[in-house]
């Protein structure tokens, strides 16, 4: 009986835990989302990328 008792225990704060980490994770994804919104592109490290993928014909020229 005392043991089932711990184990809700134990269930009730991984939960919290749980739904913690949820809410942080939603907030770094927003705040990464916008961060990245509002950058403009580095046209020169598109460049580098596009030169990449053409070496390795994963882009048509």
């Amino acid at each position: 009986m005392e043991a089932e008792l711990v184990l809700g225990e134990i269930r009730v704060e991984v939960m919290r835990a749980e739904i913690a980490w949820e809410k942080a994770l939603g907030g770094w994804y927003e705040e990464g989302r916008a961060a990245v919104e509002s950058r403009q592109p580095d046209a020169a490290l598109l460049v580098r990328v596009l030169e990449c993928l053409h070496k390795k014909d994963l882009v048509p020229t």
